[in-house]
């Protein structure tokens, strides 16, 4: 499969032109958050059970994935229209 350079941005291959950031707090309390219901929900269920939980996560996690990297394109795409757009419309100038 061909890959773009939005791909690229996306799945962070481009690090070395605006630096590498770390996650947020938000996100790390978030991710904190949703490790600790999983973890109890794991321990309410059966044992021969507790994979569903794992399944849902994996699927969950995919969803979110593809999800966020449609926005993703989304944003850039109209970021670089108006770019474009600013680029390609003419200027009057006051005299």
């Amino acid at each position: 499969m061909a890959r773009t350079i939005i791909d690229a941005l996306y799945d962070g291959n481009l690090d070395f032109i605006i630096g590498k950031r770390g996650t947020s707090t938000e996100y790390r309390k978030a991710m904190s958050d949703l490790m600790a219901v999983q973890d109890k929900l794991t321990q309410a269920l059966p044992e021969d059970q507790r994979g569903l939980v794992e399944e849902i996560s994996t699927a969950s996690t995919n969803a979110n994935h593809f999800d966020c990297k449609q926005h993703f394109e989304k944003g850039y795409r109209l970021g670089a229209m108006l770019m474009l757009a600013v680029f390609t419309t003419p200027v009057e100038l006051e005299q």
